[in-house]
């Protein structure tokens, strides 16, 4: 069975071994469900439906979850939900899930889903109810917060753990201390972030699509100026990201919506990643 860890695989289901002060949670079947949720978020990019055969294993063994540890079956419940796009059943699982646990996995499993389905601004302020120094131990903490718009909190958090060893390589780490300095620099807020990428979302729920990969957060004072971007990672190739970089643009200009020039967001072409990469 793939065991690989899925970007948008909930912290509550993969393994806490290495989280120091952040407690595990046992999950009975979790290898197997942690499993068939990275298969359905790696294949997928649209929303499945709910007569999915996948989609309907899921949720049974969602379902048995709830008998021993019911929080995490909720949590995985909505991971299910957000499979299909149906974004008022993740609420309604997620809050299920919190209203018996209010570990930082727990909550993160209602914010993970909300975020891949493009309600950042959502996701952000529940990750702001969970995020702290000791949550930075997490594997890709940073690329977590990333994707729920809180690189300013991250930043915080970043420098807030000293020399304390967390889950962040430097390279990244580097580069959101740089993001959040531009930022703040420009009085940019991580909530007026999560409200343009927002706009983002909404391109997507039209679409049904979900981003398949963590963000990609760039910085940088190379240029004239200071910039800082945001990409979401679709699975369309070039000229459908270009068509929806410029939905984007169009969106903005019909609400009248400027983001600084520090600031820009947009959509990338995971096909064009991988060509990258295997070059």
């Amino acid at each position: 069975m793939d065991k690989t860890v899925h970007p948008n695989t909930p912290s509550s289901f993969r393994s806490l071994r290495d989280q120091k002060s952040i407690m595990a949670i046992a999950v009975p079947n979790q290898k197997e469900v942690i499993g068939l949720l990275n298969s359905l978020w790696r294949d997928g990019g649209v929303y499945l439906s709910q007569d999915d055969f996948q989609v309907k294993r899921l949720i049974k063994l969602a379902n048995r979850l709830l008998k021993t540890e019911a929080a995490v079956g909720w949590v995985a419940l909505a991971g299910a939900a957000a499979l299909t796009g149906d974004v008022d059943l993740v609420r309604v699982n997620g809050d299920r899930a919190i209203g018996l646990s209010s570990h930082p996995a727990v909550l993160d499993g209602k914010a993970t889903p909300l975020s891949n389905l493009g309600y950042f601004s959502e996701a952000q302020a529940l990750t702001e109810k969970f995020m702290s120094v000791e949550t930075l131990v997490w594997p890709e903490a940073a690329e977590k917060a990333i994707a729920c718009a809180s690189v300013i909190r991250l930043a915080e958090l970043i420098r807030a753990a000293g020399s304390m060893q967390t889950g962040i390589a430097e390279a990244m780490r580097t580069n959101v201390l740089l993001a959040a300095e531009i930022l703040v620099e420009c009085d940019v807020t991580d909530r007026d972030v999560a409200g343009w990428l927002d706009i983002a979302g909404e391109i997507m729920q039209a679409k049904r699509m979900f981003f398949s990969a963590f963000p990609l957060l760039f910085a940088s004072r190379d240029e004239e100026y200071a910039q800082v971007d945001i990409s979401f990672i679709l699975e369309v190739g070039p000229e459908e990201a270009a068509r929806l970089n410029r939905s984007i643009v169009e969106v903005c200009v019909e609400r009248a919506v400027a983001t600084p020039d520090c600031f820009s967001f947009g959509f990338r072409s995971r096909r064009v990643l991988n060509e990258c990469i295997a070059a």
